[in-house]
């Protein structure tokens, strides 16, 4: 059997001309950023989680926002479950910052989860989004 071998950029080509004019591309929300950290062991950083809203969203100031972080055991954390008295919250942003402090040398991965909602003159859209940042003791 003999299988043919497709250009990527052909196929991306022929989607963009069978869409109807002014068709748009889904745009995604949000964002999040967080990123990594360093410092002494057995010293305290802050580590910073933002989730910005897209152009034509807003973030929904009502919805019970959180940051629940799961830090290995190698990483002490202030407080692993941050509400949204803990961060600043407004139209276009969620910002939340995390006191930890690496209690070995290396780099370490948090996973969190940031619970908000998003939304748009039509919708609002609640998120459970998984986030990491990395704390890196030296």
């Amino acid at each position: 059997m003999r299988r043919s071998v497709i250009d990527m950029k052909q196929v991306l080509a022929a989607l963009m001309l069978a869409m109807p004019a002014g068709t748009a591309l889904a745009q995604n929300p949000y964002t999040i950023s967080a990123p990594p950290v360093d410092t002494g062991v057995r010293q305290k950083v802050s580590a910073t989680v933002v989730l910005q809203a897209a152009a034509g969203f807003h973030v929904n100031q009502a919805y019970p926002t959180s940051l629940q972080c799961s830090p290995p055991q190698d990483v002490g954390l202030a407080k692993s479950q941050l509400t949204a008295a803990d961060g600043t919250i407004d139209q276009s942003q969620v910002r939340f910052t995390v006191i930890a402090s690496p209690l070995s040398l290396g780099k370490h991965v948090i996973p969190c989860t940031l619970r908000a909602a998003v939304t748009s003159a039509s919708s609002t859209d609640p998120l459970a989004a998984s986030v990491q940042f990395v704390v890196e003791g030296k």
